[in-house]
């Protein structure tokens, strides 16, 4: 459970969006992520054109997943130019 209030209070309002390639594993890391970010007070965004933190979960073990995210990354970085506070991760 995240207790520290400076946290939950920053994440008020705020919204997540978790973009998923490879694996089953993954899946089950990205639930993980939700669950954390929820717990923090991110609400799940429809697209990730409108979310304030993009997290990007990938398997380096499918080549298939790497190739795939390598055409989303000039996307997203549009995306980051027109919204400069966005926050992403990529695992």
């Amino acid at each position: 459970m995240i207790s520290d209030k400076n946290f939950v209070d920053a994440a008020e309002g705020k919204t997540y969006f978790i973009l998923n390639y490879g694996c089953q594993m993954n899946e089950s890391d990205a639930e993980h992520y939700a669950g954390q970010l929820e717990e923090m007070g991110y609400a799940k965004a429809d697209d990730f054109h409108n979310a304030d933190i993009i997290v990007v979960n990938t398997c380096c073990v499918r080549e298939s997943a790497e190739k795939r995210i390598l055409g989303k990354i000039g996307e997203l970085k549009r995306v980051k130019e027109n919204q400069p506070g966005i926050i992403g991760y990529y695992k």
